[in-house]
C-alpha cells in the first residue's frame, strides 16, 4: 500500500512539474522557442467573439462541467465547493457538496469534480474512491459497494454509468488503463496494450483523458508524443492516430530522488500536448509546438488550438486564444459555438464563429 500511495504521489509530483515546465516554456525570457517541421492551417477570420469574463476567488479553478445553459468551476484549494453561472456567466450561485458513507479523507486536494447534469462525479486516486451525486441535491456517495483495491491519478465517467481510470500496474510497474459498469462489471477491466510504452511506462505515457458523449468514445491524448488514441466502448477497439507535429518519440529528461523513491522530470524534458477537449465529431487540442509557419510572438503570448476531425482522422485547421489580462490559458472546454476559458483568476467565455467546423450545420 506504501508502495502504490508513494507512486501515485509521485504522478502528482510530476504533473506539477510538467505544469512549471509549460509555464516556463511560455515564458518571453526563453528565448531558445523550438521551431516544429510542419506547418498550419490558420482559420481566415479570427474565431473568438468575447462573451462575458468573471474574476474568480483564486487562481486554481478548473472547468468541472459544461452544458448550453450553465458553467460549473471547481477550486483545487476548495474540492467541496461548486461555482455555478449561467452561459453568459450571469447569476452565480455556490454548491457544497456533502460527502456520505466516508468515515475520514486523505488528501483532500486530490478530489477532482466532474459536472455532466443531472448528475456530478467525484474522485479521489489516493483514497482509491469514486463517487456521484445529483445536481439539486449535491450529495455524494460511493457508486461501487465494493473496495476499489487499486490507487489511480485519473478517472472520468464514461459510456452509459461506466468509468475509466488510469492506474499504476504493480505486475508491469507501468500505467494501464482500465474501464468498469457499476451494474454489470464486478472489478475495474484492465487493458495494458492501450497505452504504450516508449522510455519508462509512467512519465512517458502520460496524458489527457476525456469521453465525448456524442459519438460515445473515449480520447487519450498524449502529453510527450504526436498520438492520441479513439477508444471505443468495448475498451479493446483503438484507433491510433497522429497530431501535426513531429514528436514520434517522447522527448523526456527522467532522474531520481536522492533516494531512488521517486522520479523526478528533468528541465529538458518536451511538452508536446497541454490540454484537449472534445465535442461532437472534433478534438480540440492545445499544442506546446510552434510550427514552422508560425509568428512567435504571437505564439508566446497566447494558446494554440488545433482540430482534428476524429471520425475521419484528419488535422483541419489551427487558431490562437490570446492571453487574458497577462494570464495564459490554464483550462478551456467546448460545447457547441461556445469556449470557455480559465485564465489565472479570470473565467471567460466566447462565442465560436462556426465557420471552425467544416459542416457548421450539424452543430
Amino acid at each position: 500500500m506504501n508502495r502504490k500511495y508513494t507512486l501515485i504521489m509521485a504522478a502528482c509530483i510530476l504533473s506539477i512539474s510538467a505544469m512549471l515546465f509549460i509555464l516556463y516554456s511560455f515564458s518571453p525570457i526563453n528565448e531558445e522557442i523550438y521551431r516544429g517541421n510542419f506547418n498550419r492551417k490558420f482559420l481566415t477570420n479570427y474565431p473568438l467573439i468575447k462573451v462575458a469574463e468573471k474574476k474568480l476567488d483564486a487562481g486554481d479553478f478548473y472547468i468541472s462541467g459544461v452544458t448550453k445553459e450553465r458553467v460549473y468551476v471547481t477550486s483545487r484549494s476548495r474540492p467541496f465547493n461548486i461555482t455555478i453561472a449561467d452561459s453568459d456567466l450571469s447569476n452565480l450561485t455556490k454548491k457544497r457538496i456533502t460527502l456520505t458513507g466516508i468515515d475520514s479523507l486523505k488528501e483532500p486536494y486530490q478530489f477532482k469534480t466532474n459536472v455532466e447534469p443531472p448528475n456530478f462525479t467525484l474522485t479521489n486516486g489516493v483514497m482509491a474512491l469514486i463517487m456521484q451525486g445529483d445536481t439539486i441535491n449535491w450529495t455524494a456517495k460511493k457508486i461501487f459497494k465494493d473496495t476499489i483495491p487499486y490507487y489511480f491519478d485519473e478517472a472520468i465517467p464514461a459510456y452509459k454509468n461506466s468509468f475509466a481510470l488510469r492506474s499504476l500496474s504493480t505486475r508491469y510497474n507501468e500505467f494501464d488503463l482500465a474501464i468498469r459498469n457499476p451494474n454489470d462489471t464486478p472489478s475495474f477491466k484492465f487493458n495494458h496494450t492501450i497505452l504504450e510504452k516508449q522510455i519508462d511506462g509512467q512519465i512517458c505515457i502520460s496524458g489527457n483523458m476525456v469521453y465525448n458523449k456524442q459519438i460515445n468514445k473515449s480520447i487519450y491524448v498524449y502529453t510527450y508524443r504526436n498520438q492520441y488514441l479513439i477508444i471505443d466502448e468495448d475498451f479493446k477497439t483503438i484507433n491510433r492516430l497522429n497530431t501535426i507535429d513531429t514528436f514520434k518519440t517522447a522527448h523526456l529528461d527522467i532522474g531520481n530522488s536522492k533516494d531512488g523513491s521517486t522520479k523526478m522530470l528533468g528541465g529538458s524534458s518536451f511538452v508536446t500536448n497541454i490540454k484537449s477537449c472534445s465535442y461532437d465529431k472534433y478534438l480540440f487540442i492545445n499544442s506546446n509546438v510552434l510550427a514552422k509557419n508560425e509568428d512567435q510572438i504571437t505564439f508566446l503570448q497566447s494558446s494554440v488550438i488545433d482540430i482534428y476531425d476524429i471520425e475521419k482522422g484528419e488535422y483541419l485547421s489551427s487558431f490562437h486564444i490570446p492571453n487574458y489580462l497577462n494570464n495564459h490559458l490554464s483550462d478551456f472546454m467546448i460545447v457547441e459555438n461556445h469556449l470557455t476559458a480559465i485564465f489565472g483568476k479570470h473565467l471567460v467565455v466566447y462565442e465560436l464563429d462556426k465557420t471552425i467546423y467544416p459542416d457548421p450545420t450539424k452543430i
